[in-house]
């Protein structure tokens, strides 16, 4: 995580991740949403073959960053947030 939180010292308008990830990064101050335009959460299948919104932490976490760094920029049409 350490490699990210490097590479993401430089002016980041898009990022993609998983939403526990994001979330961590966000948190740690690593990951600046606010200069985000879109964002990608990645909800492919895990390890187990279950989908990452199937699982009840994944989700919590998903609300938690839309809802603290996302809400108002999709409200004002300035971030967009894609589901992949």
């Amino acid at each position: 995580m350490d490699e990210q939180k490097k590479a993401l010292q430089r002016y980041t308008p898009i990022a993609v991740g998983v939403p526990n990830r994001i979330w961590k990064l966000a948190e740690e101050g690593a990951l600046d949403l606010s200069n985000v335009t879109t964002i990608i959460i990645d909800t492919k299948e895990n390890d187990t073959k279950l989908n990452v919104l199937g699982l009840k932490y994944t989700r919590e976490d998903l609300v938690q960053v839309y809802m603290k760094y996302l809400h108002n920029g999709v409200i004002h049409n300035t971030t967009k947030v894609v589901l992949w």
